[in-house]
């Protein structure tokens, strides 16, 4: 079931993609870094139309003490599992970087939007016009560039 055709709680949200849906969006997390911790969950709590539904990582200890910590119901160390098994509107990618493809195109293809940290895929042939050449209509696609050296302590920073 692709994420646009879902119910409805009657109310709009707006992406940060551009995409507008009708109903609280249940996101699935895939990844367990400082970066999911300290970053994209407090962000996706922050947002009144985000649900964290599920969260997967290759240690289910870590998995569950970051779910445990940001109140997300479901834990995983597949992520096939956690797509198929999860009601998920969305799915956002932070893993190692030889793993965002494979993630990303199984998002893609079980109709989810998808946000991925940079870049999208490991080989360029692999990159972003294959998830755009699959993607519904209702679905959006997209990957993230931070500035991670605003996010370390002024001392770990390079300058």
């Amino acid at each position: 079931m692709a994420a646009s055709d879902r119910g409805s709680d009657g109310g709009q949200v707006l992406l940060s993609l551009g995409v507008v849906v009708s109903q609280l969006v249940q996101v699935g997390v895939l990844g367990t870094s400082y970066w999911v911790a300290d970053f994209h969950l407090p962000a996706l709590r922050s947002h009144a139309g985000a649900r964290v539904r599920a969260i997967c990582g290759l240690d289910r200890r870590c998995g569950q003490a970051l779910a445990d910590q940001h109140d997300v119901p479901e834990v995983y160390t597949d992520y096939r599992a956690m797509i198929d098994s999860s009601e998920l509107d969305a799915l956002v990618v932070v893993m190692p970087v030889d793993l965002h493809h494979p993630m990303v195109m199984a998002g893609v293809e079980a109709g989810l939007h998808v946000l991925c940290e940079k870049p999208m895929a490991f080989m360029a042939d692999r990159s972003g016009g294959n998830a755009g050449g699959r993607a519904g209509a209702g679905e959006a696609h997209g990957a993230v560039h931070q500035s991670r050296a605003a996010a370390l302590p002024l001392d770990q920073a390079s300058t």
